[in-house]
Formats: C-alpha cells, sequence, structure tokens
C-alpha cells in the first residue's frame, strides 16, 4: 500500500504483485479554481472542477446541507477557471470553458440537468479562463466578460451564443460578477489586468445595464483578484469575500464586503481564513450563502465549507425603565447589517400578520392587533445592531415593543415597558 509524499496526493494505491490500483478518497477534499451553483428547482449546490491535491478534476459534487456527495465524473473534461451558473428560467446549470491540462483555454459548452452533463454543440466565444459569467433571471440571458487577455461581452440564451461587444472594463481576468434583480443591472469588481510588463490588480466597480458598461465612482474594498462574489436575494445586496490585493500568494483577504448598489462597505473580517479561488453561492431557501475551498497561506489548499447569513432571529432589549429613570434606550442585534429595521407598539400582546401591499407582507406579528402603531424605523449599523433613545414617553409606558427587521422581515422577542 501507498499513501501520500511530497506531491501531497490523497489517493490510496494498491500493488498485487502485477499491477497498481488506485483508491480515490471518498471525501470532497481541497480545491481551488473550482465553480459553484445554487439550483433553486432542485434545492442543491453543484460544484465542478478546480485544482485539488490529486491534479485537475471533472468531478461533479452535490450539497444538500450536510455533506458533499459525488455525483458525476463524467461531462466536462477535468478544468480549472471555467464559469458556471445556474439558469432557473430553464432549470439547468451551464458552464463554459475554463484552464484545461497544458494551459488550454477551452470554449466548450455544457448543460447539467441534476443528473448528467450534455455538451452544447454551439459556436461561441473564444476559449478562454478566468473568465465572469452571471445569469440574468428577467431575460434568462447567461452574460460571460473578458478572460485571460480578453475584453469581450458575450449572451448565451437558450442554447446559442451571442456576442454583444468589444468595449467594457477592459482585459482583465479573475475578476467577480453577479446579477443584481433589484436594480436589474450587472455588477463586476477587481481583477487582474495582465500585460507584457507584469500583473496589476484592479479595485474598479462596472455596471451593465440597458446603456452598456460604465464605471462607479465608489470607495472600494481595494485591488483585488480571485475573489468569490454572490448575490443576496433575500437582502437584495451582493456579497463578495476574500481574493489576493497582489498577485502572490501571501496578500490574500478574509474580508467580507457586500455592494447595495451605490456603495461598497465592510460586513466582517473573521470567518474563513484569507483565501484564494474558493467559491460562494447564495441559497434563497435557507437565507444563507455557502463557501467551499481555494487556497490560503496555511496549509495551503482548503477543502472547508462555511455558511453565513442573517437568519437569525434579532433580539432587543430595554436599558432602562420609562419614565421614571429617564429615557427608554432600546438596544439590538443580529438584524441585517446597516438595514432598516421597524419598532412596533402595542398596549397588549396577540397575533396578526402585516397586510398584502406592505412591506413583509404576511409576516407574523406578537402585538395586539387593536392598539398597535409604530414607533418609528431606523437603521442598523455595519455589525446589525444599534439602539434608540427618547422614543418611548410616558404614553409608551406599561405596554409592548418588538422589533421587525425590513430587509429578511424576521421579528424580534417582544418586551415589556414598564
Amino acid at each position: 500500500m501507498l499513501f501520500g509524499g511530497f506531491d501531497r496526493g490523497r489517493t490510496v494505491w494498491e500493488w498485487d504483485g502485477a499491477e497498481w490500483t488506485a483508491h480515490p478518497p471518498r471525501d470532497i477534499g481541497s480545491s481551488e479554481g473550482h465553480c459553484m451553483v445554487y439550483d433553486s428547482h432542485r434545492g442543491k449546490f453543484y460544484m465542478f472542477g478546480g485544482v485539488t491535491e490529486d491534479g485537475v478534476s471533472g468531478k461533479t459534487w452535490e450539497w444538500g446541507g450536510e455533506e458533499w456527495i459525488l455525483v458525476s465524473e463524467s461531462g466536462p473534461g477535468p478544468r480549472w477557471g471555467a464559469g458556471m451558473v445556474f439558469d432557473s428560467i430553464r432549470n439547468v446549470t451551464v458552464l463554459f470553458g475554463g484552464g484545461g491540462s497544458g494551459g488550454a483555454r477551452l470554449n466548450d459548452t455544457w448543460e447539467w440537468d441534476g443528473t448528467q452533463w450534455t455538451q452544447v454543440n454551439v459556436t461561441g466565444p473564444a476559449g478562454r479562463r478566468g473568465h465572469m459569467m452571471a445569469f440574468d433571471s428577467r431575460r434568462g440571458e447567461i452574460v460571460v466578460y473578458g478572460g485571460y487577455f480578453e475584453r469581450d461581452t458575450w449572451i448565451y440564451y437558450n442554447g446559442r451564443w451571442r456576442y454583444v461587444t468589444g468595449r467594457g472594463p477592459g482585459n482583465r481576468r479573475n475578476a467577480a460578477m453577479v446579477y443584481d434583480p433589484a436594480r436589474d443591472n450587472f455588477v463586476l469588481y477587481g481583477g487582474a489586468y495582465d500585460n507584457f510588463k507584469g500583473t496589476d490588480i484592479l479595485a474598479e466597480t462596472w455596471i451593465l445595464d440597458a446603456h452598456g458598461w460604465q464605471r462607479v465612482a465608489d470607495t472600494s474594498p481595494g485591488p483585488l483578484a480571485f475573489q468569490a462574489m454572490t448575490f443576496d436575494t433575500d437582502r437584495g445586496v451582493a456579497l463578495m469575500h476574500g481574493g489576493a490585493y497582489y498577485d502572490n500568494d501571501g496578500a490574500l483577504h478574509n474580508k467580507l464586503w457586500q455592494w447595495d448598489g451605490s456603495r461598497w462597505s465592510l460586513l466582517s473580517d473573521d470567518g474563513p481564513t484569507p483565501r484564494r479561488g474558493h467559491s460562494m453561492s447564495y441559497d434563497s431557501a435557507s437565507h444563507q450563502a455557502l463557501l467551499f475551498g481555494g487556497w490560503d497561506n496555511q496549509p495551503g489548499l482548503r477543502g472547508d465549507t462555511w455558511t453565513y447569513g442573517f437568519n437569525v432571529a434579532p433580539t432587543l432589549a430595554l436599558d432602562t425603565s420609562c419614565p421614571q429613570s429617564g429615557p427608554a434606550v432600546l438596544t439590538w442585534s443580529c438584524a441585517s447589517p446597516q438595514g432598516s429595521v421597524a419598532l412596533g407598539h402595542s398596549l397588549g400582546t396577540g397575533y396578526f400578520r402585516i397586510p398584502n401591499g406592505q412591506p413583509c407582507a404576511g409576516t407574523l406579528i406578537s402585538l395586539d392587533p387593536d392598539s398597535a402603531s409604530l414607533l418609528g424605523v431606523v437603521r442598523s449599523n455595519a455589525q446589525g445592531g444599534g439602539s434608540v433613545a427618547g422614543q418611548l414617553n410616558a404614553s409608551a409606558c406599561d405596554g409592548y415593543v418588538q422589533l421587525i427587521d425590513a430587509q429578511t422581515c424576521f421579528t424580534s422577542n417582544v418586551l415589556r415597558i414598564e
């Protein structure tokens, strides 16, 4: 029996005196440069390819919420740096291009139906890797931009490719791009620009809409490439994690940023280790983003899986009584970072649902419907917390208060004010 060694392989080999037999590992192992999507029709995450400890992968894995399961070893050839998105209109995952053996830049198109891969016999963009790819859920179109020494924009629709323009953000690879359904545009950030003198890591935000590509002036997260990005459909923001801010392994980030359509803001700088080449997708059913793998400095290739979301109900606390001890101070935590929260008040407890046509329609509120009123709407800080003082006067005493997160529509505990 043989295992491991300097090459860091994870396959166990068995010699019977005449020939070798390979016993590949059963677990998913570690990977970077893979691609991942959330299949909202089947409620599964699917991941394909990447550079692993055993070489470049051509395997397809499925995540159902507890573990990664190998579901296919056939279909697209082994590759890294491909583009892959889920088409929620046709309920198929579409994969294009990537880097193959010997540094080849591939231009094949494949579709995954949850069971098997099918190659689409179609002519499209030139072969590329490190390109950006996102799905327009309104029009049912997939947009591809850039890649290694590429700067063109293409659209894939119903099995056909269409060239759009050669104008845009310019030559770049390994940037991050998502479709923003709340604002009907594509958001692209960063990337690596290759020239004959070397590689520059970019710090630019670009928007693609009906008017074409346009650069957005903004205080940015700084130079980034090889970062992971997805769109939080519950809060209407893009999430971006990690990446390299210089073209070497030692300059990596672990920061999580959000884009709200006009500016970037920092959400977190803890959690997964600083890394590049990882993948991230958003599960609208569980209200969480799933992150897998990548490359960091300790130990290198990663095989860890993380979730991030705001599905924890907000908590509300009353710091002072009212009105004898002065203005009451309400403090909350675990709400959506920099999101809006509403404070409801009533003279008693009860149950009612927010009516149709109102924000968070259908949400169950634990206040008396006959005496319920809105004390006010305020914003949470970057950590999802906040406080208000002086909102509760004598008429609000001897009553009850509850908080509603306007982004997730989760409600807090109910507090008695006395």
